[in-house]
Formats: structure tokens, sequence, C-alpha cells
């Protein structure tokens, strides 16, 4: 929805959230695992946006799936999906394919972060790879 045509704002407004004001992605990250909502126990649970709009009334959410990206042992940052109330919930399986995801890009901003020489998973030189 916020990355949608119909609502460039929303999504501009989505992506000046900070992490400490969305409880469950804090949740998620202290406790360094993923985890579902099936429906909104609290309205302010994802927080609020900017202008003081809920991030539940904006989306209409019904359900959410949260899950951390790890560095180590410790969290960086959370992908989040959301689900409006007209959608079918979040579902376990999602929530698995979510932390796959979540996984894969911890491992692409550790080889990213990392030294520039450093070998592929097949012992190559990244600087020589095409």
């Amino acid at each position: 929805m916020a990355g949608s045509r119909r609502e460039p704002e929303l999504a501009a407004a989505v992506a000046e959230l900070s992490v400490q004001g969305c409880p469950m992605i804090v949740s998620a990250m202290a406790q360094r695992t993923p985890l579902v909502q099936a429906s909104m126990a609290d309205p302010a649970e994802l927080g609020i946006l900017p202008g003081g709009r809920r991030v539940v009334d904006a989306f209409a959410a019904g359900s959410y799936a949260v899950s951390p990206i790890m560095a180590g042992e410790s969290a960086i940052g959370a992908i989040t999906i959301v689900r409006s109330n007209a959608q079918p919930r979040v579902t376990f399986l999602e929530l698995n394919v979510l932390a796959h995801i979540a996984d894969l890009t911890a491992r692409a901003i550790e080889r990213l972060s990392g030294p520039a020489s450093s070998p592929g998973p097949h012992g190559q030189d990244l600087q020589d790879a095409p």
C-alpha cells in the first residue's frame, strides 16, 4: 500500500518512522526473533506517523509480521509486513519466508560492509568477480 502510486506521501511518512517508535519492532529486535500478530491488540503497537496518525489506521492494518535483521548477535534493523483488514491474516508460513528474507538481507549487509577483497563463497576474490 505505501509503495503504491496512490499514496506516495504515506510511503514517505513510513520511511521517517523511528524504530524506537514502534513497540513491536523494538520487541522483535530485543528478543532477536520474528513475531507475527494475527490481530491488533494495541492500536499504537506499529507506531505513530510524523503527522500523528497511527500506522494501524493508515494501513487499515489487521495483522502483521516483523523479523529482525541480525548481524552476529545484534539486531541491526527489521523487516515488517502489514496486511489490511480486507486481506487474509499474516500466516506463520509467511513469517518463515520473512525471516529468510531478513537473513539474506543481513548476509548482504555483512558482505557489503566487509573488506573489498574478501573471498567469495567459492574462494574467488570478489574484486575479480565479473
